[in-house]
């Protein structure tokens, strides 16, 4: 059996498998087979103890416990591990799974090293990660001593002064890789848990959103080095040596520094691919096949042999690579694939724990740490500059800036990042096949702007879009967000201005059109990125709006009616055209994001006397309205999201009911407002405590004591 270069495989597990680094040699020892006395099973690679008379330990010449890649010695006293058996292979009773598709049933038990350390009064050393300096602004000491170093005459300053700081070379090789038995077992899962090829694939293909962050090009060509790499390894039975071999040259690969000034697509690619293959690649494969997962429509029975659906697998896959960013903490330094990883967690686990949950808030929090630590906010550079590596950091940033303005806006809690503080350009408008080298670069591909010339909507294109409209939305929740003080009404039709004048730059090929629509000629991508790029347009319109609403007084505007209509007919174009829709996965949040605070506002104008309704004013006669609604509720039904969301959804969809009910039932020339005598009860109270629209909670509207009709 070939390896791959860099490891070889010793002929039996039960030898020493050494591994050579630039530091030292990595050593995997398998347990002996007769269990220590602790009962222990787990991999040790500790120095043994000596037996002298009378049974007292005594040091041993072995190499120290530091020099194994999964020595047990790392770990804490005080920290309870499990461990597995490893005998040759994994195959004991009830633990085999020839697809890689389930974990086996962990042992609990403390590892031998941690027992001889508390034998003989040794402290366990401390798990640490590789020592990376990040981003050093203005104020920084760094800063200063830069101006100072940039005044000292250049001979003297060449060959007196040093820093002492050192390269990256000399870091990696003073901090070889430590992992303690928690990360070897969550290593040994991850790579369990890989699906087949050929299901694999079927997830990788699945996924279609053209909504992507970095580059679905790059993920796609990720994918197939990775199977052409360590495919022989993974298919068939997994055996325990198999597994060690391969997390072994992952782990190596992650101890080094990640190349992040390449200018070639080839060569940036190459350095995280194939023989390559980083931990923080392998998580990024794992997020992908769970988006592909969420779009999969073939039978449940083939995904699981217990008849488990589609969720159970979104969910183990999630388990999985907040697996592997628990082994990247410890073992790489942050970079761009790292932060990636962390972000396209962070999306992820809004599908599963819901955008309000608490283990969202805080991958969205690491994720906004990361970007200013590792400067991303700050990229210097021409904005035509089409190196790989500043595209690729570029694109990473305008998406995550935006998601920040989505998330505070969506929860009413301030941005952790403001446009003030950035400086960086936005990212090229350019194809991924130019941007990965396979299209050659030509001239003129792209305008002064960054726009492309030819016309089409790439996911670049997109990305560019949203992280303007995003840039706009900071502004605007500058007033939503601010406490104490009052809003002029000049500066919230400056804002407005400002918003047109944005939009109006945008090229012709991205406006959205209805007969777009009914244009066959027009590929589902390309109307879904128009859709989404006309929402955001129309969100921030509606944000303005209520800003004007609110200044004037309580009752809705003309203007707030007319764009909360487009806002929520646009939405409806998803439901109503879902056979030319992708990316049904996140059709959730579009409903919720965009049609629900719309559909509050019509249902607040729907509630007052006939005479005062503003629908009529808007050119929409109250039925469109009523119909629009009745819609919404069949969309939201439809959509059936994943727990978290469930309840909000239900919630939403019966006050939209709920006050249809009213307003078709009560009398045609009711005078008096219908939300005077409606009897809400306990359990409105109950949906709409939760519904946690902080900033967009316009069913808030609804209720009596918010609701003032001018006498």
């Amino acid at each position: 059996m070939t390896y791959p270069s860099g490891f070889s495989m010793p002929g039996a597990f039960h030898n020493d498998i050494t591994v050579t680094t630039a530091s030292q040699p990595l050593i995997f020892r398998p347990p002996v087979s007769s269990p220590s006395p602790s009962g222990s099973a787990f991999l040790d690679n500790t120095p043994k103890r000596k037996r002298v008379r009378g049974g007292t330990p005594a040091a041993a010449d072995d190499a120290p416990a530091s020099a194994s890649l999964f020595g047990a010695a790392a770990l804490p006293q005080h920290t309870p591990v499990k461990a597995y058996a490893l005998a040759g292979t994994l195959d004991t009773p009830g633990n085999a799974d020839s697809e890689g598709l389930s974990a086996p049933a962990p042992t609990t038990t403390t590892p031998p090293a941690q027992e001889n350390a508390q034998h003989d009064g040794r402290t366990p050393t401390p798990l640490t990660a590789p020592v990376h300096e990040g981003y050093l602004g203005a104020t920084s000491y760094k800063h200063a001593m830069d101006e100072a170093r940039s005044n000292i005459p250049l001979s003297s300053s060449a060959d007196n002064i040093s820093t002492g700081a050192m390269t990256a070379e000399v870091k990696a090789s003073q901090s070889p890789i430590m992992y303690n038995a928690r990360t070897y077992e969550a290593a040994m899962r991850v790579l369990r848990a890989i699906p087949p090829k050929a299901l694999a694939y079927d997830f990788s293909n699945a996924n279609v959103n053209p909504n992507d962050a970095w580059c679905r090009l790059a993920t796609l060509q990720l994918h197939d080095s990775f199977w052409d790499t360590f495919g022989k390894y993974l298919e068939g039975h997994r055996s325990a040596e198999s597994l060690v071999q391969l997390a072994t040259k992952i782990s190596e690969n992650s101890a080094k520094p990640l190349r992040e000034d390449c200018f070639d697509p080839k060569e940036w690619f190459q350095s995280f691919s194939g023989g390559n293959m980083r931990w923080e690649g392998l998580g990024l494969l794992f997020v992908h096949w769970s988006f592909g997962i969420t779009e999969f429509r073939r039978d449940p029975a083939s995904l699981s042999r217990k008849g488990q659906d589609y969720a159970d697998y979104v969910v183990k896959y999630r388990d999985c690579s907040w697996d592997i960013v628990e082994i990247t903490r410890s073992t790489a330094s942050a970079n761009t694939l790292m932060l990636s990883l962390v972000y396209s967690q962070e999306c992820l686990e809004s599908i599963v724990s819901g955008d309000e949950s608490m283990q969202n808030s805080r991958l969205h929090g690491e994720t906004m740490s990361m970007v200013t630590y590792l400067g991303f906010h700050a990229i210097k550079g021409q904005v035509h500059d089409r190196g790989v590596c500043t595209q690729i950091k570029r694109r990473l940033f305008g998406k995550i800036f935006h998601g920040d303005k989505v998330l505070s806006m969506y929860a009413g809690r301030p941005p952790m990042l403001s446009r003030r503080f950035v400086s960086t350009p936005l990212p090229l408008d350019i194809p991924d096949e130019v941007l990965m080298g396979v299209i050659p670069w030509e001239n003129g591909i792209v305008d002064a702007q960054g726009w492309n010339t030819l016309g089409k909507i790439y996911p670049s294109t997109l990305l560019r879009a949203r992280a303007y409209m995003g840039y706009m939305r900071d502004s605007i929740l500058d007033f939503n967000l601010q406490v104490g003080g009052d809003v002029a009404r000049n500066d919230l039709l400056n804002l407005r201005t400002q918003q047109e004048e944005v939009v109006a730059k945008f090229p012709e090929f991205l406006v959205f059109k209805l007969e777009d629509v009914e244009d066959r000629a027009i590929s589902g991508p390309t109307l879904y990125s128009k859709l989404l790029i006309e929402l955001e347009r129309l969100q921030n319109n509606f944000l303005i709006e209520r800003l004007l609403c609110a200044a004037e007084s309580t009752k809705p505007s003309l203007g707030l009616l007319q764009v909360s209509i487009r806002l929520l007919s646009t939405t409806l174009i998803f439901w109503t055209h879902k056979d030319r829709m992708i990316s049904k996965y996140n059709l959730e949040w579009i409903v919720m994001g965009y049609a629900a605070p719309a559909a509050g506002v019509l249902c607040s104008d729907l509630l007052r006397p006939r005479g005062e309704s503003a629908a009529l004013a808007s050119g929409t006669s109250r039925s469109e309205v009523v119909q629009m609604l009745c819609l919404l509720c069949g969309f939201l039904d439809w959509i059936k999201p994943l727990a978290p969301n469930r309840d909000l959804n239900t919630s939403v969809r019966r006050v939209i009911q709920r006050v249809l009910d009213e307003t078709l039932n009560s009398s045609a020339s009711a005078q008096q407002p219908v939300v005077e005598t409606m009897d809400w009860g306990a359990e409105m109270e109950i949906n709409m405590n939760d519904f946690g629209f902080d900033l967009l909670g316009t069913f808030d509207w609804m209720l009596p004591e918010a609701f003032q009709v001018p006498r």
